[in-house]
């Protein structure tokens, strides 16, 4: 398993010195180098993240048990449950705003309807969870 975060570590590093080769040669305003420094810093960020997290806690068997414990509680489960929930609703309000202030002033129509296209796909993941969950209980 530890295995997995250090492939995130190494590939959002490379993605990192990627992005700042193309963005020092190449094609100016092109956003490929930026999107290739943003996810190549979360990507390493992640996997160092668990790593750090996994070697704080090496060899006292104490924090491990508590880490493990708290990972798995229930309480802390549904209280990280009711914060993706308000994050959700607040992200719909953000997403709405911002393909509104789009249309205002009058920016290119296919990156209004990227927003839009996104914006729908989040609904409609959302709708797909919900009716399906639905029936489980």
């Amino acid at each position: 398993m530890k295995a997995k975060y250090w492939i995130f570590v190494i590939a959002g590093l490379a993605a990192i010195i990627a992005g700042f080769c193309l963005a020092k040669g190449g094609e100016a305003g092109s956003p490929v180098p930026y999107v290739m420094l943003g996810l190549g810093a979360g990507a390493m960020g992640h996997g160092a993240g668990f790593l750090l997290r996994q070697y704080s806690v090496r060899g006292c068997a104490e924090a491990e048990k508590r880490l493990r414990i708290e990972e798995q509680d229930e309480r802390n489960q549904a209280l990280n449950n009711r914060a993706k929930a308000r994050a959700f609703d607040f992200a719909m309000y953000i997403y709405m705003a911002l393909m509104l202030a789009l249309a205002i002033m009058q920016i290119s129509l296919t990156v209004t309807f990227v927003l839009l296209a996104g914006y729908l796909a989040i609904n409609g993941v959302y709708l797909y969870y919900f009716y399906r969950y639905n029936k489980e209980m």
